[in-house]
């Protein structure tokens, strides 16, 4: 197992400067998805050849489809290296896409590039039911090795890796924190607040708050750090609804009264928000660095020997930068 630190100076040796000898499929992937993979990968191998014409070929959501052929065809086997590649494997996507590769002996190269790692299934239903499950491995696909579940028994740390574990494994970074303003501060810290005082509110018995677009304000609402703005644009974007649904001015009124009352008890912890953010980055890549770890165990102990963990891109502009590369043949592919 290997962790290597890119620069771009590296990338040629890594990847090829062109992808003019690659022929790219694009496949949905899932944990039941190895019969459709494994279909694919034997139509694949042995496509029909006529004076080196390879047939035409479609893809849909079940593999290849052969769409033309020569007249005078025979069948060969392909000897090219097929690969397993993730741009962004979300969740547990890493984990299935790791299982695929190690059930399809065809494959014999896998790159993933893994995210959100906080978004892999739960054994319970909501964050509330942590609670119960706190002496108990939480997630079906963490940890994945036994290596960590076993020092995991020994130690008696369940509690600690859970979601708040895995939300902070998929931090930004220090990297990308240490380049901000005070005023890219200020806008974190008032939007970070903002939402904290929204969610206080509603679970404290206020109206159920849902969002229907990625982010509740813009950047130019976020600059004047008014959350009287920052409640206008939550009641334009978002569906509120309570037990009774809302019918009438005075409810938003009375609701947007309740808001601005709960956001003067709590704003004198905007400092305390960029404090407690600073230390978050700075954990990030201890958590993200247990995460990769497990996983190359993983493969490790499935028998896959040649496993590096690549920081390809930069921490500036990416806070998920981490690639896993794995090869099955005894001669890496990598160099």
């Amino acid at each position: 197992m290997k962790m290597i630190n890119y620069t771009l100076k590296h990338l040629e040796k890594t990847f090829p400067k062109s992808t003019q000898n690659y022929q790219y499929v694009q496949m949905s992937i899932q944990s039941n998805s190895l019969p459709s993979v494994r279909e694919a990968i034997e139509k694949y191998l042995f496509l029909r050849q006529s004076r080196n014409e390879y047939s035409d070929l479609s893809i849909d959501q079940n593999g290849f489809e052969s769409k033309t052929f020569p007249k005078q065809t025979h069948d060969i086997r392909d000897t090219r290296i097929l690969s397993l590649i993730g741009l962004h494997a979300c969740g547990d996507l890493t984990i299935d896409s790791m299982k695929l590769f190690l059930n399809l002996p065809e494959v014999k190269l896998l790159i993933l590039v893994p995210c959100c790692y906080h978004k892999m299934k739960s054994k319970c239903e909501s964050i509330n039911a942590n609670l119960e499950h706190k002496n108990k491995q939480m997630f079906h696909n963490f940890p994945a090795s036994k290596t960590l579940r076993s020092a995991i028994e020994t130690r008696n740390v369940h509690n600690i890796l859970q979601w708040p574990f895995l939300r902070l494994a998929g931090q930004a970074t220090w990297a990308m924190w240490k380049t901000y303003s005070k005023e890219d501060h200020e806008s974190h810290a008032f939007n970070v607040l903002s939402r904290a005082v929204i969610q206080l509110y509603s679970e404290k018995g206020g109206p159920q708050i849902k969002k229907f677009y990625r982010s509740i304000v813009t950047k130019s609402d976020l600059q004047r750090n008014d959350f009287n703005v920052y409640i206008n644009r939550t009641f334009e974007r978002c569906n509120i609804t309570n037990q009774n649904t809302l019918s009438s001015k005075s409810d938003v009124g009375e609701i947007k009264k309740e808001l601005l009352n709960l956001w003067d008890e709590h704003k004198n912890k905007l400092k305390l928000i960029e404090i407690i953010t600073g230390l978050q980055m700075c954990i990030e890549s201890v958590a993200e660095s247990l995460v990769a770890a497990d996983r190359a165990c993983f493969l490790f102990e499935n028998g896959i020997k040649d496993i590096r963990l690549i920081k390809l891109f930069d921490s500036n502009i990416s806070p998920r930068g981490l690639v896993y590369v794995a090869t099955k043949s005894n001669k890496s592919f990598l160099t």
